[in-house]
């Protein structure tokens, strides 16, 4: 599938938009159901024995029951949910929501659905977007317009664009066409070679248009900075949330250094918390280097290598923390650090890099 530019690409809104018509939909049928259910249980509600019987036995047939009408709910909302974003969006590339905004899922390869079993991957791969919802913003920066799951399953939203025929135009007739301007082809194919202003004696009229990009006269060179890449929003994403990622990993660590030091007594798991604390300041002096390098265009390896191994410290974090606070900021971070990988590893990253000569991945 050709590169195509941003614009191409469904915007974020759309999704969103999209988003939100699956949702009220899978949430409408899932508490009228659930509601319905909830009605033929109350009115079977002592019915299902006979009054002879004791109390442990109807209560234990009106439990039967209730499972009976429970799982015939939950059945329907997994059938639900498997047909409309498993078979329906493997099939033809767009779930409900997405056929009513008019736009599908394709892979970025073939251009084609991805199938039941991909898309259903995809779906489960939108965990990873849920976290702070961090994934679900990257379509604002990525040249593709990717959350986490897309890029991890290789796929792009595209608009469903109708075909229209293209009726052709009756030759106006005769005596109605305009003359041609003044300097103008009679043919109407090209432009005259005359100059609407005066030119000097001796001076030609038209110049030839240079093949240069740039349109500076021919045989002279190109202005400044031409050929050079610009640095991409995914660059630029990630330089910035390795930034923010420093700082929190910064406070995170600090707060974690004064709980362990002060909490008594010394237990094996506030000895692993104090030395995650050294730790993680280490990694976040990597980070700010990192970010720095990054948004200059080179080190994107060593951003890379240190926000994968910051993605594992941090969860371990998580379960030695001492502090609240503490395991929430891990758990952050460690979503940032997912992020910021996703963002390096995306094709307009890598060609950013490439062409400037930085070490590529």
């Amino acid at each position: 599938m050709d590169v195509l530019p941003a614009e191409a690409y469904t915007s974020w809104l759309r999704r969103v938009g999209a988003f939100v018509i699956d949702q009220l939909l899978y949430m409408i049928l899932a508490v009228g159901l659930g509601v319905g259910g909830g009605v033929i249980i109350g009115m079977a509600d002592g019915t299902s024995c006979s009054t002879g019987e004791s109390n442990d036995a109807t209560s234990c047939s009106s439990a039967v029951f209730e499972g009976i009408v429970s799982s015939i709910v939950t059945l329907v909302v997994l059938a639900y949910w498997f047909w409309n974003w498993g078979y329906r969006q493997g099939r033809t590339g767009s779930s409900i929501g997405k056929s009513v905004l008019k736009f599908k899922v394709v892979s970025e390869r073939t251009g084609r659905p991805i199938g039941f079993r991909m898309s259903l991957v995809r779906q489960v791969a939108h965990i990873l977007d849920a976290i702070f919802y961090i994934g679900y913003l990257l379509p604002l920066f990525t040249a593709k317009r990717q959350t986490i799951a897309d890029t991890l399953v290789k796929t792009v939203c595209l608009p469903i664009e109708p075909l229209r025929a293209s009726t052709p135009q009756p030759p106006p007739a005769y005596g109605t066409q305009q003359p041609p301007r003044y300097g103008t082809s009679v043919y109407g194919t090209s432009t005259a070679h005359w100059s609407p202003r005066r030119q000097p004696y001796g001076t030609p009229a038209n110049v030839t248009p240079s093949y240069n990009a740039r349109g500076s006269a021919y045989g002279t060179a190109p202005s400044a900075g031409y050929g050079i890449a610009q640095r991409p929003g995914t660059v630029t994403a990630a330089a910035v949330l390795a930034l923010v990622m420093a700082a929190l990993t910064t406070i995170a660590s600090l707060v974690s250094l004064y709980t362990s030091s002060h909490y008594h007594p010394r237990t094996g798991a506030v000895t692993a918390a104090l030395y995650l604390s050294l730790v993680g300041l280490v990694f976040a002096g990597l980070l700010v280097w990192g970010g720095v390098a990054v948004s200059r265009g080179r080190a994107n390896k060593a951003l890379l290598w240190t926000s994968s191994v910051a993605v594992v410290l941090y969860l371990v974090d998580v379960g030695v923390s001492t502090s609240d606070y503490g395991r929430v900021l891990g758990v952050v971070c460690s979503g940032l650090a997912v992020v910021v990988v996703t963002l390096i590893l995306q094709t307009s990253s890598k060609d950013f890099f490439r062409t400037r000569g930085a070490t590529t991945t």
